[in-house]
């Protein structure tokens, strides 16, 4: 489960997985703003839950792609 600024805005629930350490996934959240609170939830039949909370900090936008040097 993910929650911006306390409010469930994604519910993902998975059958299986396909590594016995690690179930990977990746959101966009496009309502994130300055200051906002993203807290994720995870939960496992095995190992039981973990909870992570950040604050959003800043904006971080793609930089051009450097060219490269030659040797």
């Amino acid at each position: 489960m993910v929650k911006l600024n306390g409010e469930e805005i994604i519910g993902q629930k998975f059958r299986s997985q396909g590594d016995s350490q690690i179930q990977r996934v990746e959101y966009t959240i496009i309502d994130a703003r300055l200051g906002d609170e993203i807290e994720v939830v995870a939960g496992c039949s095995i190992s039981g839950r973990k909870k992570a909370t950040i604050i959003v900090e800043e904006t971080v936008r793609e930089e051009e792609e450097m060219p490269q040097e030659e040797d």
